[in-house]
């Protein structure tokens, strides 16, 4: 299972690797998991302050994008709000 750390890291990793030139947002990576929640950012915050502990099926996609999986809806969710 992934740390707040590691989901923060992965974020920004994710952010440069596919050319946003930053870290992806909480409600992008959120909305990229398809959280249930009104605000799928605030999901993304708790993890990364230690404040909820991350799902494994969550941690698994997040892996398996930094593995270079690419979500087929992953363009649709780029440069969503800020919540």
């Amino acid at each position: 299972m992934m740390t707040g750390r590691q989901v923060a890291a992965a974020r920004k990793t994710l952010g440069f690797r596919w050319g946003l030139n930053r870290s992806l947002k909480p409600v992008e990576l959120g909305l990229l998991l398809h959280l249930h929640s009104p605000k799928p950012g605030n999901s993304v915050h708790n993890w990364e302050r230690g404040h909820s502990q991350i799902s494994g099926p969550a941690s698994r996609a997040i892996e398996a994008m930094l593995d270079g999986w690419i979500p087929n809806d992953r363009d649709k969710h780029l440069g969503s709000a800020d919540e």
